[in-house]
């Protein structure tokens, strides 16, 4: 059976007035008071949301078929005729361009008639209006609006370069840690202590050892005043050049070793190819001297050039940075394992997923809470395994949206927190899932980053929905990077905490002094049960630890549970 074109939003409270709303939009007349009704509807129902989306869609393709030859709208409504026919949903949810402007629907009997309706509308337009060329390249060209999701304006970026591994890195006071992952920008870096590997997008890499003064100024020049440091420069970064008090180097094409002591004394190693060395600021001259495979030198304060033997074992490689990063991370995961073990003995903890490595053709994730029944085991849908945050460690990856775990967490939380270590790579729909309850009833509760970088736990009251959100954005930083979010439900107290890396974030009132329920839930995506096709809410990236506690967990037992990551 055809769905009716202009569906009747029966299923909740507030259907008549959407519909209202919607036809005043569309007719350009409604008034701003009544634009802010519209986006609470929406926004607090995801039945509303559905609606909203069909019923503008059929707007957007009439205005899309009235700018185009007959020819393409026939082909194009026999194929939006074919597939409503599958839908059998008055929801259901289609990717559409919203246009730059709408015009009028009045309802139709049945989508066939609106084809044939729209059909007869665009013959008269075609022949009664002025004709253009038939080879006119504008004829079949349309403007529209971003797809959802996208944007018409460019995203800028000033990174140059990113860090790509690291080991009992420390960093002074002041300075904002990095991390592995770690997008930098032009600016000064302060190390205390440790090693960290840095990747230029020129493609020239730079193995830094505390404490050092580094300063990168593009993908293709760094400055060092203080420090030691291995570099290895491919023949697509030749020229790239280091800095120091007391000479400037160019790279053509080679791997070098430096050592600088501020002003005292700078050391110029070089393990293959050549480099140039300048007077400092006078690159635009000849080089003062170059040195190939072999070669070595010292600088002092003296301006004095001394030969010395060209030490490589005295710089640490990118491959034996790599082996204690290894051996860190080893480390970090038997800490780990053993707090686990600590965690199972806590009664307060209802769900306890650990994404162990299994089977592929087992779809089971076991809850690791000790005595709990098997229904307390998630089912996993469409995921792969991949990697954790450890080598040894597993993750579930999420990726398309047909991934989710299917879990049921029975009972009403007057306290709650949720844990869950997650590496996001990207916020590509309005909400991610990071657990959600199927429907959006009373008292059920919504956990998700939305696609403007926040944390948002949203519970259904018994009139409206209470989204408890970040008033400030998430720095991106922890985009492809495992981060540990948290959120703390505490009816008691009347509030609710959002944490990220063991660090609050925001701590909000309660608005309504209400229980908190999940029931029939999902990691990681959404599928609400009353409707066949819904806005998508699938997570991108990977999860491989996630935690349910009924009560409270305190600040200082959320930042030793996202602290597991750093050195043991």
């Amino acid at each position: 059976m055809n769905p009716d074109p202009n569906p009747q939003p029966t299923s909740f409270p507030e259907a008549e007035e959407l519909r209202a709303l919607l036809d005043k939009l569309c007719e350009e007349r409604i008034r701003p008071e009544e634009i802010a009704r519209l986006e609470e509807i929406v926004l607090s129902r995801p039945e509303a949301e559905a609606y909203y989306v069909q019923f503008m869609g059929m707007y957007a393709d009439l205005t899309h078929a009235l700018s185009v030859p007959p020819k393409f709208v026939e082909e194009a409504l026999r194929r939006h005729i074919e597939v409503a026919e599958g839908m059998g949903s008055p929801f259901a949810v289609r990717p559409v361009s919203p246009a730059t402007r709408w015009w009028t629907l009045r309802p139709f009997a049945s989508l066939a008639t609106a084809a044939v309706a729209v059909l007869v509308a665009i013959a008269a337009l075609w022949w009664t209006g002025p004709r253009r060329a038939a080879d006119s390249p504008s004829a079949a060209i349309t403007e529209s609006a971003p797809q959802t999701g996208e944007s018409d304006e460019d995203h800028f970026d000033n990174t140059v370069a990113l860090v790509r591994a690291d080991s009992s890195a420390e960093w002074e006071s002041g300075m904002a840690p990095v991390h592995a992952g770690s997008r930098l920008a032009p600016g000064a870096l302060r190390l205390k202590s440790g090693f960290v590997e840095i990747e230029f997008y020129s493609g020239a890499a730079v193995v830094l050892e505390g404490p050092a003064d580094f300063e990168i100024v593009s993908p293709m020049e760094a400055f060092c005043s203080r420090g030691k440091l291995r570099a290895t420069v491919p023949p697509h970064a030749k020229g790239f050049t280091i800095g120091t008090p007391r000479l400037d180097l160019i790279d053509r094409g080679t791997e070098f070793g430096l050592r600088v002591d501020g002003t005292a004394s700078t050391e110029v190693h070089v393990f293959e190819g050549k480099v140039e060395l300048y007077k400092t600021g006078e690159r635009r001259v000849a080089p003062e001297r170059e040195l190939t495979t072999g070669e070595a030198i010292r600088i002092d304060h003296q301006e004095s050039a001394n030969r010395i033997a060209s030490d490589s074992g005295a710089f640490l490689s990118s491959e034996e940075l790599v082996v204690r990063a290894q051996a860190t991370a080893q480390a970090r995961l038997r800490t780990w394992e053993a707090r686990r073990e600590a965690r199972q003995r806590d009664p307060s903890l209802a769900v306890y997923y650990t994404f162990d490595r299994q089977e592929d053709w087992i779809r089971t994730l076991k809850n690791q809470v000790p005595g709990r029944s098997p229904s307390g085991d998630g089912t996993i849908v469409g995921c792969q395994w991949g990697p954790g945050r450890w080598p040894g460690k597993a993750a579930l990856d999420f990726r398309q949206v047909c991934d989710r775990v299917r879990l049921h967490i029975p009972g009403d939380f007057d306290a709650l927190t949720i844990a869950v270590w997650a590496c996001v790579d990207a916020l590509p729909n309005r909400f991610s899932s990071l657990l959600m309850a199927d429907g959006w009833e009373r008292f059920e509760g919504h956990w998700h980053l939305s696609n403007r970088r926040s944390l948002e736990l949203g519970v259904m009251g018994p009139g409206r929905g209470i989204r408890y959100s970040l008033s400030q954005p998430l720095d991106e930083e922890f985009l492809g990077r495992w981060t540990h979010f948290a959120v703390v439900y505490d009816r008691a107290a009347r509030k609710v905490i959002h944490y990220v890396n063991g660090r609050a974030v925001a701590e909000l009132p309660l608005v309504q002094e209400i229980p908190v329920r999940f029931g029939d839930a999902e990691l990681g995506n959404w599928t609400p049960g009353n409707v066949q096709a819904f806005p998508e809410r699938f997570l991108m990236g990977r999860i491989d630890e996630f935690l349910l506690y009924s009560r409270a967990l305190s600040p200082k037992e959320i930042e030793q549970m996202a602290a597991e990551t750093a050195e043991p």
